[in-house]
């Protein structure tokens, strides 16, 4: 079973004026922008089943983070993190290796910390 199926949540494709992706709580739909690189759009659906799962109803600081870190632990793996880390400690050579955003390596650890040992 999907994520977003466990959430019961729909996923559709459409033109938005502004954003890569949105979630729309009453209808429990999420739609994705058309046309999005794979990467961007398997992070977008990502950062939008976090609003899914958390409940937001509402794009403050603090529920955009929470929806990243939802997509961080979702996509990258600690291992993968940390042998990409391992390589460089520059935040976008990791998003590179990782294949997902700059977003989600900034949301996938507490400011400052560090999977290395």
């Amino acid at each position: 079973m999907s994520i977003a199926a466990e959430l019961g949540v729909r996923v559709m494709h459409g033109a938005l004026p502004a954003e890569n992706g949105i979630y729309y709580r009453d209808l429990g739909l999420v739609v994705l922008h058309v046309g999005l690189s794979e990467t961007l759009e398997l992070c977008t659906l990502a950062h939008e089943l976090g609003h899914a799962h958390h409940g937001h109803t509402d794009t403050s600081e603090a529920s955009e983070f929470a929806a990243n870190r939802f997509a961080a632990r979702l996509l990258i793996d600690d291992r993968e993190y940390a042998a990409a880390e391992g390589m460089s400690d520059s935040p976008l050579f990791i998003a590179q290796e990782l294949g997902v955003t700059l977003a989600l390596v900034r949301a996938y650890l507490p400011s400052g910390a560090s999977v290395r040992a």
